[in-house]
């Protein structure tokens, strides 16, 4: 399975440290199965930021399993499958895929 996270910069390894201010949910690293979503919010943060180009990080996870998963993170199915992923989550489920520009 393949998450997304928009953002300007590319990001390796992601952590919750860098959640700089209280988001929706909390402070977390949040991903989306939803590719354009994940691009629309690279867009949106690198207009609000003056820079010329989004990121799109991707992530994926070879032993991802749904059930284990839904133990570690908080879907949230009304907000086109947004994930909120604590520290714990990203160390266990993400590995970093790829990233592109937007």
């Amino acid at each position: 399975m393949i998450v997304y996270h928009g953002t300007v910069e590319v990001i390796k390894k992601p952590d919750v440290f860098h959640s700089f201010r209280p988001l929706d949910f909390g402070k977390g690293f949040y991903v989306t199965t939803v590719e354009e979503q994940a691009r629309k919010w690279a867009e949106r943060k690198a207009d609000i930021l003056g820079k010329t180009t989004g990121i799109v990080n991707m992530y994926h996870n070879g032993i991802w399993d749904r059930d284990r998963a839904l133990k570690e993170i908080k879907v949230y199915q009304t907000y086109d499958q947004i994930a909120f992923i604590t520290q714990k989550a990203i160390d266990k489920l993400l590995k970093f895929d790829s990233s592109y520009e937007v």
